[in-house]
């Protein structure tokens, strides 16, 4: 990245302010890639990545509004990937006084996608009918065992909580345990686990659950993402805390992976194997970190190709 690298370093480390980073050195790196790609995509999470750690809330830090804009000033996109709907996304970025624009925003768990032209939202109605299918499509084969499920765990009072919209397309299943009979019913929803209908929304809570369709994820509507853009995975960086942020953080999906330091474990221990970035700061702070860091390798990287060339 050369000169283009150390000029956008500069301006992060001089709009950050009080708020000011870490040495390269704080930074844990767990085997960053040794290749060098020019990271052209910033792909990340609301809660508990960019939003967290300053009030109000519903707004981004302005060191993350510099930093997004920094960024966009240098050549690289940026999207949203949260269960939040693009609407209230749309909201909170205006709010914040980015000036750039995302690429898209992608809400509801990767299960709506719009684009902002002329300062407006568009949703992207060929992904929305590309959903609706899916839906239609999973509904028709999974129910019949789902329903068999609610009727044994209703009949042997295994739950006091069961919760299941029929006519909702999503066809989440929230659950909790009664007391005792934890293992009785993982044991009776372990079926559609393994056959990959289902995937657990949260694997540390065991006295209560959350099943979500297995299209129903954050990782799909990334290589959706890459594809429109014309961005290949290993240009790609994704950023989250929580275990519903592990689909995104699939090594085929992209090239670099930052958590910051509040992530859940189950986040920690992904990213640590995988050769990801752990910030020592939290949210937003730790995402610019993880970054900066990736920034640095990659102009270190372009150097020591430049001086083998000559």
């Amino acid at each position: 990245m050369g000169a283009a690298s150390a000029g956008l370093l500069g301006f992060l480390h001089r709009g950050t302010g009080s708020n000011s980073l870490p040495s390269p050195s704080a930074t844990r790196r767990h085997g960053i890639q040794e290749k060098m790609v020019r990271p052209r995509l910033l792909i990340f999470d609301f809660d508990g990545t960019a939003l967290g750690g300053h009030e109000p809330y519903a707004q981004f830090p302005e060191p993350f509004v510099h930093f997004l804009d920094g960024l966009a000033g240098h050549g690289m996109q940026w999207v949203t990937n949260t269960t939040w709907s693009p609407e209230m996304q749309w909201e909170v970025i205006r709010r914040s006084g980015v000036r750039s624009t995302p690429a898209f925003l992608t809400g509801q768990t990767g299960r709506v996608l719009a684009s902002v032209v002329e300062g407006k939202l568009v949703f992207d109605e060929e992904f929305a009918q590309l959903i609706a299918e899916k839906d239609r499509a999973f509904r028709e084969r999974v129910w019949p065992r789902v329903r068999n499920l609610f009727i044994t765990m209703l009949q042997h009072d295994l739950v006091n909580r069961l919760a299941f919209d029929f006519y909702a397309p999503q066809c989440v299943i929230d659950f909790t345990c009664n007391e005792g009979c934890e293992e009785e019913v993982w044991q009776l929803v372990r079926p559609l686990l393994d056959a990959g209908d289902y995937y657990v929304f949260n694997p540390a809570q065991r006295t209560s659950g959350m099943l979500l369709p297995a299209h129903m994820n954050k990782g799909d509507i990334v290589r959706v993402v890459q594809n429109r853009l014309d961005i290949l995975p290993e240009e790609t960086i994704v950023a989250g805390d929580a275990s519903n942020d592990l689909h995104m953080f699939d090594p085929s999906l992209c090239g670099w992976m930052i958590c910051p330091t509040n992530a859940e474990p189950i986040v920690k221990d992904h990213i640590s194997r995988h050769g990801g970035i752990i910030a020592t700061q939290p949210y937003s702070w730790g995402v610019i970190e993880g970054i900066e860091s990736i920034l640095r390798h990659c102009s270190k990287a372009a150097e020591s190709e430049k001086r083998v060339k000559l």
